[in-house]
């Protein structure tokens, strides 16, 4: 009898076993064709606004590209203009102290001036096979003479000429982009000649 109680006691303290309860498998389901054309139409619309967004990008992009383009040709066409008048002034004067003193030699500051727009027409008109020719005045030694200075600019004048007759940035094409873009003929910009090279082509002032 006390065997049987000490036997009830025991299993009175044995942990209870917990039994997961059965829960049935749940069963993965495959999308409908509604489900699936729903989205492959969200893809589809996700595709194609990105590539709208894409094209824009590249648009907006082209059209800074050419806006710059454009601004680049409106400095190349007021240093024409600026070249033109200062180089048109120097030869003016130079040509009338030729004819009175042509084997004169020019100033100091004549000479400096006279190689400051030879190197301003050699990076404007590059390309341009008689004044790539051109060479700065070495200021060492024998300065230049007046009917040797009025011969180079006379150089540089048809030059600049040449370059006004075939040049995009002064045709009315040019005119009608600029007025397309909405950019003002007039607008200020930064100096052409900002940036020129220090080289004197070999030679010092």
């Amino acid at each position: 009898m006390a065997q049987n109680k000490a036997k009830n006691v025991i299993d009175h303290l044995r942990p209870f076993k917990t039994v997961a309860p059965h829960l049935p498998k749940r069963r993965c389901s495959l999308p409908t064709p509604q489900e699936k054309a729903a989205q492959t139409r969200e893809r589809k619309k996700q595709e194609a606004a990105q590539r709208r967004l894409e094209e824009e990008q590249q648009a907006l992009a082209e059209q800074q590209e050419r806006e710059e383009e454009l601004r680049q040709g409106l400095r190349i066409k007021h240093a024409h203009y600026m070249l033109v008048s200062e180089v048109t002034g120097l030869y003016d004067e130079m040509d009338k102290l030729a004819k009175k003193a042509p084997n004169e030699p020019v100033t100091k500051l004549q000479l400096k001036i006279l190689n400051s727009f030879i190197r301003k027409a050699k990076q404007l008109l590059s390309g341009d096979i008689i004044i790539d020719e051109v060479e700065v005045f070495v200021a060492a030694g024998d300065d230049p003479e007046y009917r040797d200075a009025v011969t180079v600019l006379r150089q540089i004048r048809q030059g600049l000429e040449r370059f006004k007759a075939k040049d995009f940035v002064f045709t009315k094409s040019f005119k009608d982009e600029l007025s397309e873009y909405e950019i003002d003929d007039e607008e200020e910009l930064s100096d052409y000649f900002v940036k020129m090279s220090e080289s004197k082509n070999g030679a010092t002032e």
